[in-house]
């Protein structure tokens, strides 16, 4: 009995036995085929490294050509938008100092009439902004930028003043050929662009006028279609009457002959017209004063006049 006993259990350790060490084998064996396809990849990686670090960099000639032609389409975009850009910039002409003084003198009478037949009063002085010029002619450096400027001044008043403001001024900044300087346009920042061409040059102008809100709405929708390309980097807009009238003020000033007062449109009075056909207002009733809509409104407008200078011929780099 004792026998048969010690024989099962020989069996039996020796079946796991057998089975451990079986397991131990099939673990043996897949840690090492792990091993040596990690190994592989590795010497495979390494001598890719070691191959790319050995090579002189080139570019591929396909490469080459396809940036060269991306380069190229691009450059034709750009100089086509310039292209369309200057031609919405006023053009640099040839002219002397002394041409320039006949040319301002005939544009501020024009712009005087102009003023005139519209009612607009022109600030004491009024001289385009080019006061320093009324008796000096400017150097002979500054003479074309000069009339480029003036010619989109002229542009521009003439559309502030065709809209009907009441008053009208204006002001300039100088440029930089007044001083002898080199325009911002065409100072380079850095070596790189030492050689590059100025895109545009710009100036400043600021113009102040009084006028009814609707007038500020069409001298605004004007100079937004103007041919000269401009920014308006500030606008500011203040009543000209600061306060309302006292609670319970009234309105005694009588409409304008031949038509009837605002007023009296609401309230259903009708004037009495004589055979003349003007409207008799010696006997017109109080009325109440409006709140808003009669003030007017001085305007302040800081304007950027850019001028896109012509695309040069421009080079590829190597």
């Amino acid at each position: 009995m004792s026998d048969a006993r010690n024989n099962n259990f020989t069996v039996i350790f020796s079946a796991v036995v057998a089975v451990v060490s079986i397991g131990l084998a099939v673990l043996v064996f897949l840690a090492h085929k792990n091993y040596s396809t990690v190994s592989d990849t590795y010497d495979q990686q390494a001598a890719e490294l070691q191959r790319l670090q050995s090579l002189t960099p080139y570019p591929d000639q396909e490469n080459l050509s396809q940036l060269k032609q991306a380069k190229d389409a691009l450059q034709s975009s750009i100089a086509a938008l310039r292209s369309d850009l200057a031609a919405r910039s006023i053009e640099t002409e040839p002219i002397n100092p002394t041409q320039f003084q006949d040319r301002l003198r005939e544009m501020l009478a024009e712009i005087t009439r102009l003023a005139a037949e519209h009612g607009v009063a022109l600030e004491e002085g009024f001289y385009l902004g080019f006061e320093q010029y009324q008796d000096v002619p400017p150097s002979p450096a500054a003479a074309p930028a000069l009339y480029r400027q003036l010619k989109a001044i002229h542009a521009i008043l003439r559309r502030v003043i065709e809209a009907r403001v009441a008053t009208l001024a204006i002001e300039r900044a100088l440029l930089p050929e007044e001083s002898g300087a080199v325009p911002a346009a065409s100072a380079q920042p850095n070596a790189r662009q030492a050689s590059a061409a100025p895109v545009l040059e710009r100036s400043i102008i600021r113009i102040k006028f009084t006028c009814d809100g609707g007038v500020l709405r069409l001298v605004m929708n004007s100079l937004m279609s103007a041919d000269q390309f401009l920014i308006i980097r500030t606008l500011t807009v203040q009543n000209e009457s600061l306060e309302g009238p006292a609670r319970g003020a009234t309105l005694t000033t009588p409409g304008t002959a031949g038509q009837p007062a605002i007023a009296d449109l609401f309230s259903g009075t009708q004037p009495t017209v004589p055979d003349g056909g003007a409207a008799t207002t010696a006997a017109a009733p109080e009325r109440l004063a409006f709140i808003v809509g009669q003030e007017k409104i001085d305007v302040d407008l800081h304007v950027e006049l850019i001028d896109f200078l012509k695309p040069e011929t421009v080079k590829a780099d190597n």
